[in-house]
């Protein structure tokens, strides 16, 4: 009997779009896996800003955990070094996949030990988890949600910015005149600063 829910397929459906509405495509993975890892498939995205591997893992056996994400995290180190020849601020993500929360206790400390450690690149382990509104449905979100790059707002293409009309009062004119007279900036704020604190502006400070 098959299972009720492809957990691979439903990963796919909430990680996908997250990743395209933050830049990544999908790319290559810069590197061919060892032939022992079977039931691992390592996937590969790249955005402006960073490079993300995701790592799904069927198996809960922490040994063959510790070696995928190991892996990957190698992969990671020789693709932002190679990057490093054009953009040195390019950021990493490496993100292991397992499909149900981990039961043993080596495999939690492994999944532990993996995002306790940041050298190379960000790390984090995912897993489904009953939704806190149903909890017979499994979800990828909560987990997801704890991917720091995965939950930056929508990207908007930039506009350009629109002059703020200011309030024609006696004050503004008078700090726009000094300006237009060459005066410099800081001797223009410094007296502005000076004439609120006589009106006992409180935000001038």
């Amino acid at each position: 009997m098959n299972p009720p829910t492809n957990y691979w397929e439903q990963l796919d459906s909430e990680l996908i779009p997250r990743l395209i509405t933050v830049g990544f495509h999908p790319v290559d993975f810069p590197a061919i896996p060892p032939p022992n890892t079977t039931g691992v498939n390592y996937t590969a995205f790249a955005a402006p800003y960073a490079l993300l591997f995701c790592v799904r893992i069927s198996s809960e056996s922490s040994e063959q955990i510790s070696f995928a994400a190991n892996y990957a995290c190698d992969a990671m180190r020789d693709a932002l070094a190679k990057a490093g020849a054009k953009d040195w601020n390019l950021d990493g993500y490496v993100v292991v996949a397992i499909q149900s929360a981990p039961t043993s206790i080596e495999t939690k400390q492994c999944l532990s030990t993996f995002e306790q450690s940041r050298s190379i690149c960000r790390r984090h382990a995912i897993w489904p988890e009953p939704l806190s509104t149903d909890k017979s449905v499994l979800s990828w979100t909560a987990r997801l949600d704890r991917v720091t790059v995965l939950a930056l707002p929508e990207y908007e293409t930039p506009v350009s910015p629109v002059e703020m009309a200011m309030p024609a009062t006696k004050f503004l004119e008078d700090i726009y005149s000094r300006l237009a007279s060459g005066a410099s900036y800081k001797l223009v704020a410094e007296e502005a600063i000076r004439a609120a604190r006589d009106r006992e502006d409180f935000y001038a400070s």
